[in-house]
């Protein structure tokens, strides 16, 4: 008995000291292992910004791709209306989407990004005859009939105001109801307006018009599914190299 208690105080410390040699697991903290090396991005084509073209991606989906591609990781694109961009991305069918406003909403059904672009807005109207709406006010919008754009996060900004709205499935289809005069004015973002009107309607893009809009300019993020394992470590990453890559700077 006395050999084997001797035997054990000696084994003891050293089996302490072979366990204390051992490199720990790697957890899920910091470990790029954990994401995996292709991710699902859900958006919708919103020219000249976005598009499903791989030779003339537009200036979001450039920075977006950048970044993950500074992270290693390899982008699998999906293309859907806005509403159901977020839906694919709440349930965790896409592990994120983009560029959407960040809404109190959002941020509590979402993990949000840091801003990887600033929205120019304007208000769209089309003219024949050379008349400009007056529009100083979110309370002006009243006179008018507003169209709204299923999936745009400023449509609940302006109910609050008590501002009827007359909807559109997408860009496009908000054209045609300015064009038809279902609609007298549209908020929209002005670069993807020329864009959509020199592209669908060149022969009659001198009756269309900008006003300036009364809503902020606000800025757009990427929105990340909080159903995986991987999802903070996703943020972090893509924060950390969207701002080093931007040397600080607004995008």
């Amino acid at each position: 008995m006395k050999i084997r208690h001797a035997v054990s105080n000696i084994l003891l410390p050293a089996a302490l000291i072979l366990l204390a040699m051992i490199p720990p697991l790697a957890t899920s903290g910091n470990d790029h292992t954990t994401i995996p090396p292709v991710i699902r991005i859900a958006t919708s084509a919103w020219p000249p910004h976005i598009n499903n073209s791989p030779t003339n991606p537009g200036d979001i989906r450039k920075t977006v791709d950048r970044v993950f591609t500074e992270m290693g990781i390899s982008l699998e694109y999906h293309y859907y209306p806005w509403e159901r961009c977020l839906l694919l991305t709440l349930n965790g069918t896409v592990d994120a989407s983009y560029p959407y406003y960040s809404t109190p909403r959002r941020q509590r059904d979402f993990l949000v990004s840091k801003p990887i672009y600033t929205l120019r807005e304007t208000l769209l109207f089309f003219s024949r005859n050379g008349n400009i709406p007056n529009i100083r006010t979110i309370e002006d919008l009243k006179k008018y009939r507003v169209g709204g754009i299923v999936g745009y996060a400023h449509l609940e900004y302006l109910k609050n105001y008590d501002i009827p709205l007359y909807y559109a499935n997408n860009e496009i289809e908000a054209l045609c109801m300015l064009k038809t005069g279902e609609i007298d004015i549209v908020p929209m973002e002005s670069d993807n307006a020329r864009t959509l009107i020199a592209t669908h309607f060149p022969s009659e893009k001198d009756f269309f018009g900008m006003t300036p809009s009364p809503l902020e300019n606000a800025r757009l993020y990427l929105l990340i599914s909080p159903k995986h394992e991987y999802s903070s470590q996703l943020l972090e990453k893509f924060n950390a190299i969207l701002t080093e890559s931007s040397h600080g700077s607004t995008p």
